[in-house]
């Protein structure tokens, strides 16, 4: 599957608008500190603020096209390109 269908699949889910489906991905990833713009990551987010706060500072460290979270936060509206699987 390319990551274009992946991406329209899963459309619903996404919080923030700017221009996530009709990027251009080349690259799969989980580790946010390997991601460039054109990477859709994968990310497990897990529970507690801590883990939330360490999230926050790699999202500001990476250059990432568009993340995919396992759990939803109020606060992730405040990211570009984020997509909340739990969100719906």
């Amino acid at each position: 599957m390319k990551i274009k269908d992946l991406l329209h699949l899963i459309e619903k889910f996404i919080l923030s608008t700017s221009k996530i489906i009709n990027n251009n991905f080349d690259n799969l990833e989980i580790n946010l500190q390997n991601a460039t713009p054109s990477t859709l990551v994968f990310y497990n987010l897990s529970s507690g603020e801590e883990a939330f706060e360490l999230f926050k500072k790699r999202i500001k460290d990476s250059s990432y096209g568009a993340i995919i979270v396992n759990r939803g936060h109020s606060v992730l509206r405040n990211f570009n390109n984020i997509i909340d699987l739990r969100s719906r």
